[in-house]
């Protein structure tokens, strides 16, 4: 009866551990820590870098009604890089300095050459006319979207 006792209360002990340190160390803390570094030495301006020093880990929660009831959504506590706008940054620049090739074709040479060493090693059992499979107008509407 001892024994089963002193597992018992090793057990209770273990899992109240367990939750103590759930309760004091959370992962999204974990999250923002890492993105505010990151965001911190990636800083360009003065005004970036004095906003990112002011920023702390807290749970990011906000009010949504659109859907009926009142809802929190916590999204952002661990997700808080996702209205960061310097990815779109990122791209202007790719287009401005021209290291995306907006002139770049769809390699159907290539791609025939590929497809006939697979019918040659048994991998497609037949030939297929590429014009069909591959769709050019993503490829037009995203050109024109950029101006192209």
């Amino acid at each position: 009866m001892r024994l089963a006792l002193a597992i018992a209360s090793f057990v209770i002990l273990i899992v109240h551990g367990i939750v103590f340190y759930n309760q004091f160390f959370h992962k999204w803390e974990n999250y923002q820590t890492a993105y505010f570094d990151q965001a911190r030495s990636l800083a360009k301006t003065d005004v970036e870098k004095v906003a990112l020093e002011a920023q702390r880990p807290r749970i990011e929660q906000a009010i949504v009604t659109q859907f009926g009831d009142a809802r929190v959504d916590r999204c952002s506590t661990c997700h808080i890089a996702a209205d960061d706008p310097r990815p779109g940054y990122i791209f202007d620049d790719a287009v401005r300095t021209k290291a995306i090739d907006p002139e770049i074709g769809i390699p159907l040479a290539k791609l025939d050459w590929m497809q006939q060493q697979s019918v040659k090693n048994g991998d497609q059992p037949k030939l297929v006319d590429l014009a069909k499979v591959a769709d050019g107008g993503p490829r037009k509407e995203a050109l024109a979207r950029v101006g192209n």
